[in-house]
């Protein structure tokens, strides 16, 4: 019973999070964090060229098309740990609006806080190479010069790796690497940030999210990717972008109606599971009414074989303002990221990375 308590607790504090009054000003919070003036939360400042990362984060007059970095010495790097948000909230000023960004961090501590463990499957996924992006980076001086990053989604590994520089991973076929633009002063990192990035260079990295006993897949637009680098691995690495409200209606609400479906299914009369009925299967609600017209498809009646529909999930206010987007970044399906636009279209995403050298 415990979990779903704390299940209950967190989405109805998180409901109600927007009326916090934790800070009015930056004055407000204490060391280096600011104000959010929407959210009044003290949160991390947004990363920018006061904090020793290059130009190229605020500069917009990359000459267009992009340079032609052909024939440039190419260094090959593949992630060996993935970091969700958390105590660190890889956040950055996604719209231009001055404020940093992740609204991802508020899903995986919706999740989490509903006894669900993310951090440990990605942990495992890493380690048993199913979830590795590879990094190429083409330039002649790592440390101090620009070039091209292009990021890749790796193809399942058929052993663990040893991230030692002597693995052989492949690229995944099935998702098309981003090719950035980087530039890198000192050993800091860094592609153009989302609010600089002009149409024609906005990229997609895909991510598939180990959620349970499946899958969670995000395709993150307007790819920026950060970092300290050198000639053994990138570290501090942090990769950035939004995600569609399209693709939380399309992918991410219903691996959540899957997961509380298994999450059901594994324990039919535990504390967890009555819960998440009582939230989701709403007998006012003409979506569970028409579902539970058939007994086995409705959980008060058959927690067995029951199921949690997208749409009771879609249609459950406490998890609306969980999911709720909180960036506006298209015009007409076009990218055009409008500092604390009011027509919010996306969720921001920020997660952390290393990197370890590996040999072509």
């Amino acid at each position: 019973m415990r979990k779903g308590l704390i299940f209950l607790l967190f989405i109805t504090s998180a409901a109600c999070s927007k009326q916090s009054d934790g800070c009015a000003t930056d004055q407000d919070c204490t060391g280096n964090r600011v104000c959010d003036a929407n959210a009044r939360q003290c949160v991390d400042p947004p990363l920018g060229p006061d904090a020793g990362l290059p130009d190229l984060l605020v500069r917009n007059d990359l000459a267009s098309p992009v340079p032609d970095f052909a024939g440039l010495p190419i260094t090959h790097y593949a992630t060996h740990s993935i970091m969700l948000p958390g105590t660190m909230s890889f956040a950055i000023d996604i719209d231009g609006g001055g404020r940093p960004q992740n609204q991802l961090k508020s899903i995986i501590g919706a999740i989490s806080a509903a006894g669900f463990d993310l951090q440990g499957p990605v942990d495992m996924a890493v380690a048993a190479g199913k979830t590795v992006f590879l990094m190429d980076v083409a330039t002649l001086d790592l440390k101090d010069a620009c070039g091209s990053l292009v990021v890749g989604t790796a193809s399942p590994s058929p052993s663990p790796p040893r991230y030692d520089g002597n693995d052989h991973f492949t690229l995944d076929p099935n998702f098309a690497p981003a090719d950035l633009s980087e530039c890198a002063v000192a050993g800091n990192m860094s592609t153009i940030v989302p609010s600089k990035l002009k149409p024609a260079e906005v990229r997609q990295i895909f991510f598939a999210l180990p959620l349970g006993g499946g899958i969670l897949p995000l395709t993150v637009y307007g790819a920026h990717v950060q970092g300290r680098i050198d000639g053994n691995g990138i570290l501090s690495g942090q990769i950035h972008g939004v995600i569609r409200k399209a693709d939380i209606d399309g992918m991410i609400i219903p691996a959540i109606a899957q997961l509380l479906t298994d999450s059901i299914h594994a324990d039919p009369t535990g504390g967890t599971s009555q819960t998440i009925i009582k939230l989701f299967e709403d007998m006012s609600n003409p979506i569970s009414q028409n579902k539970c017209k058939v007994a086995a498809d409705c959980c008060a009646k058959s927690p067995t074989t029951c199921v949690i529909l997208p749409a009771e999930v879609q249609a459950n206010s406490l998890i609306q303002n969980v999911l709720a987007p909180d960036v506006q970044a298209f015009s007409g399906g076009v990218w055009m990221p409008v500092p604390k636009g009011t027509q919010k279209d996306s969720l921001s995403v920020g997660i952390g990375f290393t990197a370890v050298r590996e040999n072509p």
